[in-house]
């Protein structure tokens, strides 16, 4: 498997025209995963039912579907009945196998209760491990703080340095940076890290602002050691319902393509140069204008589809699209996909599937331009080929949008009939706005946070190089910015498109946060989480830390402070008790909803000031109103500027003597204190002192009696025959020795200094300090004739030949058109892979020559020369002999022998 290298391959840089990152698909087998220990199920281990062989191919069909590139078992499938079948059809699939183990699946016997000495599940794990690195598999070896693998292990696993690689597992009450200073080179070079979400008070998981200063403290002081996330594989979030397809096989429900007479749609190979992908969730009305709007476009239909995936909607957007299908029957590339739900949803919850919906539509589309539109979004007729033209230039592209008002808002609605200096407005304190205004958008700091996918739109190639939408993102928001996240750090040219694009009114029951800003935070306030997490970046937290913090339910803490109370059953049984009566569950229901804002609002408090701060700056005239209406309130009573200033010179006199009068009776805050104190009785505080401190004998007996009880003068005693065989006494001994001994140290420094001349250096000191008038009279001269020189220098000479040469040189860069070398050496870095590929090819002829130069030699085509060649070489091999047997005689003869003597 040394073609693959994961951890390698990771770990390197991933640039334009490199191999990216293996994504791994996670397919967990059984329910019982005891024999894994705790970090299993943080881990995911654990399948919701028994799968079968069925059940594990429809898994890898969907692996399959997502092109991903391997597959990862927990150690469950290294006893499995079926094994070897699911093997073989990972072959088929051309899927590659990872095996991830934690420790205590292979040394119960140092994490968990004593067992027998021979496990038969242990061995059987173990020794079917070891075939399946033999056969090229991959293994993920996790480790927590108690639980690191065996050195003898470790030496094992050497064999494979391309194929294994750790996991650490990582608690909040870890020894983390003492374990991983004791790690070997071996694992540290193969290291990634797991860190579980923290979703309760007391689950003993790192919170993200730990996350980031653990982080730091590890880049600082453990060497060789890079905090990276999960290898090609998401974080386990329990907070996803099993039910949930993350990865949903679902071909289209209605499909029409342009015909074309004398060509068969069902041969013809449809490749498109735009595929535009619409997920839609209960948007009827809008989905069908934004339909209608796409098929007006001035561009030929034959050579871009619209993709629309209905992510499960049940408000007959499907009936709507299908009165449709007549008019655009043999005219339009149209796909319509259902995906159907296990669950009924409601805004806001954890079955967000909108980046999903898109990758599903991924799968259905065959454009080389992937462009992803919301539902609800009106384009206008030169939309997708001013997009072509552009994509000639540029990677990721992402147009403007301007939100219309409810009263423009409606089914029929066309692009024309919008005026956009009256008919929209501005959300998020003018967040795009500043964004739109951005002339070169990549120039931007932190430019992939404006990535969205209400209009972007990306190359297929790339999408999918980067590892397409991440599936964790069951919440709303930050799934596209995390996609931008990974497109800027593989060195994408971005660009912010002139194109306007119209976002139709979004209504309140449609709004994943009912258009609150506050319940719209808290949902960003898990996503940030997953986004953080998952990559694990420094510049991420830095950027949304006024996101990160966590959003934790009271219930939890209310749990953990029982359980520290010793009350944690009877909690339960409250528990238990209130969800049964329903009457007390929808009032607490009731209670929490109109808690939650306020709540919200005090518990992301850095967001909070910074929304209030934004406010009061967009409406700072609100605050200038009151003076302007007292100047002109002062104007129409006819108050001149003198008089006004009279005025004030009169009320400033008066509030100054008001405030010495106030000085002037401090006396009477000298009497009110006095009284304070002795109606607070002070003395009797210091009586209490006095007493206690002529009490104090007592403290003295107890002590005394306690000492006694405890027999402290046992410690004593052997404090001091510990002292007496220590011997101090030798070392003040041999201290007066070395101190007696001063007079040597002096009478040798003495005899040194007479042998230096010391005086003679002194002598010369004193000479030189009796002459620091020279220097001085030298240097008042020096400044003299510099004085001079500068008084008749003519300095605007300078400045006026300096201002020359830089417009010289400015003309100069000018004239060498700089921005071309730039561009060539764009395109020579995005052209890089060629390099790669000329450079395989070369050492790939030159391997193939010198496998046929040796072949030959092997073959003795040659021996009739062998003869000729050893007569001619005679002369030389002659005196290289007689060279050699002196050299050996004479010098390195001579050499041993005083080895010898020595």
């Amino acid at each position: 498997m040394s073609e693959w290298m994961l951890w390698s391959r990771f770990g390197g840089s991933v640039q334009l025209g490199s191999a990216p990152p293996p994504r791994l698909y996670f397919i967990p087998v059984s329910t019982s995963i005891e024999h894994e220990g705790p970090l299993a199920p943080q881990l995911g281990h654990r399948n919701r039912d028994e799968r079968t062989l069925e059940g594990v191919t429809r898994a890898l069909d969907r692996a399959e579907s997502g092109e991903f590139d391997g597959v990862i078992f927990p150690s469950s499938i290294l006893t499995c009945e079926f094994r070897y079948e699911v093997y073989a059809r990972c072959a088929s699939r051309n899927l590659r196998i990872v095996h991830q183990v934690t420790t205590h699946a292979l040394f119960p016997d140092l994490h968990s209760p004593p067992r027998p000495a021979l496990d038969p599940g242990t061995l059987d794990r173990t020794d079917e491990l070891m075939r399946r690195l033999d056969a090229g598999d991959a293994l993920n070896l996790v480790f927590g703080a108690n639980s690191t693998p065996k050195e003898t292990w470790l030496a094992r696993l050497t064999r494979w340095p391309d194929q294994v690689y750790f996991t650490y597992s990582a608690r909040n009450r870890d020894p983390v940076l003492e374990m991983l200073h004791a790690l070997q080179p071996f694992v540290r070079e193969r290291l990634f890290f797991h860190f579980p979400y923290h979703l309760e008070f007391g689950d003993g998981n790192f919170s993200c602002q730990q996350i980031y200063e653990l982080t730091e403290k590890i880049h600082t002081r453990v060497p060789g050691v890079r905090v990276r996330p999960q290898l090609g594989n998401e974080n386990f979030d329990p907070r996803v319902d099993p039910s949930l397809e993350l990865e949903p096989l679902h071909g289209p429900t209605i499909a029409l393509t342009v015909s074309q007479p004398g060509v068969s749609t069902s041969s013809r190979k449809t490749e498109y140069d735009v595929s535009v992908i619409i997920p839609s969730y209960n948007n009827r009305d809008y989905l069908v204008n934004t339909i209608k709007h796409l098929f007006r476009q001035n561009y030929p239909r034959e050579r871009y589809e619209v993709v629309v995936v209905d992510d499960g909607s049940n408000d007959g957007s499907i009936d709507a699209v299908r009165e449709l299908v007549p008019e655009l029957k043999g005219k339009a590339c149209f796909k319509y996909i259902y995906s159907p739900r296990a669950k009924p949803r409601k805004m806001g919850d954890a079955n967000y599937r909108a980046g999903i919906s898109r990758n599903l539509g991924v799968k259905n589309a065959n454009g080389r331009i992937f462009c992803f539109l919301d539902s609800d979004i009106l384009t206008p007729p030169h939309f997708v080929q001013d997009l072509v033209e552009k994509h000639r230039k540029f990677d990721v592209i992402q147009c403007k949008r301007l939100n219309l008002v409810r009263e423009k808002s409606n089914a029929e609605i066309r692009y024309d009939e919008v005026d956009a200096s009256k008919d929209t407005f501005t959300t998020e304190d003018g967040y795009w706005e500043k964004f739109y205004a951005l002339t070169n958008w990549p120039k931007a700091p932190f430019f992939w946070k404006y990535t969205c996918t209400y209009g972007l739109s990306v190359t297929a190639s790339l999408f999918k190089r980067v590892g397409w939408i991440r599936r964790g993102f069951v919440f709303y928001g930050f799934e596209d910015v995390e996609l931008g996240y990974r497109l800027a750090r593989v060195g994408s040219r971005f660009h912010l498109n002139d194109m306007v694009t119209y976002h139709l009114f979004h209504k309140n029951e449609r709004s994943e946060f009912h258009n609150s800003d506050y319940l719209r935070q808290s949902l960003l306030a898990k996503t940030a989480q997953i986004f953080y997490l998952g990559l694990l970046e420094q510049e991420i937290f830095f950027h949304f830390r006024g996101l990160m913090k966590e959003q934790l339910p009271l219930i939890g803490a209310l749990r953990l402070l029982a359980a520290r109370l010793g009350l944690i059953k009877l909690f339960d049984r409250l528990v238990q008790w209130s969800q049964k009566k329903s009457v007390v569950a929808a009032a607490a229901r009731k209670t929490v909803g109109a808690l939650k804002i306020p709540f919200l609002a005090v518990w992301n408090w850095r967001w909070f000031l910074w929304r209030q701060w934004g406010r009061v700056k967009a409406h700072a005239w609100i605050v200038k109103m009151p003076f302007v209406w007292l100047g002109v309130l002062l104007k129409r009573m006819g108050f001149k500027a003198e008089a006004i200033g009279h005025r004030t010179a009169g009320v400033l006199a008066w509030a100054g003597a008001k405030s010495k009068a106030v000085v002037g009776q401090t006396w009477k805050v000298r009497v009110a204190t006095t009284r304070a104190i002795d109606a607070m009785a002070l003395w009797r505080i210091s009586v209490w002192t006095k007493s206690l401190w002529g009490q104090r004998w007592r403290l003295v007996v107890s002590a005394k009696r306690i000492s006694d009880l405890l027999q402290l003068w046992r410690i004593s005693a052997f404090l001091k025959s510990f002292v007496a065989r220590l011997q101090l006494w030798r070392l003040k001994v041999l201290w007066e020795r070395i101190a007696s001994q001063y007079w040597r140290v002096e009478l040798v420094a003495s005899k040194a200094a007479a042998a230096l001349q010391l005086w003679r250096l002194k002598i010369l000191g004193r000479f030189i300090v009796s002459q620091t008038w020279r220097l001085r009279v030298g240097a008042i001269r020096l400044s003299g004739v510099i004085r001079k020189f500068l008084s008749s220098f003519e300095f605007w000479r300078v400045r006026v030949a300096a201002f020359r040469i830089l417009g010289a040189i400015r003309k100069t860069i000018s004239a060498l058109e700089l921005w071309r070398l730039k561009l060539v050496w764009s395109k020579m870095a995005s052209q890089s892979w060629r390099v790669r590929v000329l450079k395989d090819r070369l050492i790939g002829t030159v391997k193939k020559y010198a496998a046929i130069f040796r072949a030959v030699i092997r073959r003795d085509y040659l021996s009739p020369l062998k003869p000729p060649l050893r007569a001619m070489t005679y002369p030389i091999r002659k005196i290289y002999y007689v060279l050699a047997y002196q050299w050996d005689k004479r010098v390195r003869g001579k050499t041993r022998e005083q080895r010898e003597r020595l």
